[in-house]
């Protein structure tokens, strides 16, 4: 408690001395991602230009975020577990926010060297951004329709960003999948999409359907389809596969049998008792 109103003490001196010497001549600030990834770490880099460098020993403290207060001054974190500063030259220093999430976007963020300072904002309608869903954000579905005779593959994203492209591949084919249903949560996305394709062009085959983010790949799922023969013998239920005509076959078979025999029996038996009256 003690370091962290040190921190405000300091930052409240320093922005009074900056509103009375005023400008942001010498230093430079700019976010380093090109693009944002929500989850991971996200850097922001304090230039000094002109006669400005680390050495003279002039004060470092970055400070804004969702309650506009200090994060880092002189390398002490005000909170270690979501900032760190990193000096990587005479003449640069770096915030690292690490873990990065919803309340750190569209923040406005401050370096401060000495009297000089410049700030910046984390702009999210100008600067691309991605959110990679975990598994657990994740459903696919592959059916196999024997009476239309079509495979269909589905995939639902709980929450993402920017929209995936999705393509399921079956040997030398392929199907784009397409949207069924989208809408926006915050600064994301609710995505389900899906695809159909004759189940004669993926016999025997195996199907994957592959989704990415750019050039990142982030499903992969794969289903072995029964040959075309076999199919016709076979009806799918939810996780269960039935073989149903042989096991009709062999039921029947059992009816037959039992029936010959009992009217064997019941011949025989009345064969004897005619027998027995003479």
């Amino acid at each position: 408690m003690f370091v962290y109103n040190s921190f405000v003490v300091v930052y409240m001196c320093l922005s009074l001395i900056q509103a009375t010497t005023g400008g942001s001549s010498g230093v430079l600030i700019d976010v380093q991602e090109d693009r944002l990834e929500f989850g991971q770490i996200v850097e922001l880099v304090c230039h000094l230009k002109g006669s400005l460098h680390l050495q003279d020993g002039s004060s470092r403290q970055w400070s804004g975020g969702a309650f506009n207060k200090v994060l880092s001054l002189n390398g002490y974190s005000s909170d270690i577990s979501k900032y760190q500063e990193v000096i990587k030259t005479n003449t640069e220093f770096r915030l690292r926010v690490l873990n990065f999430n919803e309340s750190d976007a569209n923040q406005y963020y401050k370096c401060v060297y000495g009297f000089k300072y410049n700030e910046t904002k984390i702009d999210l309608s100008k600067k691309p951004y991605e959110y990679i869903p975990s598994e657990s954000e994740i459903d696919t579905q592959f059916n196999i329709n024997n009476e239309s005779k079509i495979v269909t593959t589905y995939v639902r994203f709980q929450k993402m960003y920017p929209e995936p492209q999705c393509v399921v591949y079956a040997d030398k084919s392929s199907v784009n999948m397409t949207i069924e249903s989208k809408r926006t949560i915050g600064l994301f996305l609710n995505v389900s999409l899906n695809s159909e394709m004759k189940s004669a062009e993926c016999c025997g085959r195996v199907i994957t359907m592959i989704c990415s983010v750019g050039t990142r790949e982030i499903v992969r799922r794969t289903m072995k389809i029964p040959e075309c023969y076999d199919r016709k013998n076979l009806v799918t239920l939810p996780g269960i596969t039935v073989i149903v005509l042989p096991i009709v076959s062999i039921v029947l078979v059992c009816l037959v049998i039992s029936v010959l025999v009992y009217k064997i029996k019941h011949k025989s038996d009345y064969s004897k008792s005619g027998t027995n009256e003479c």
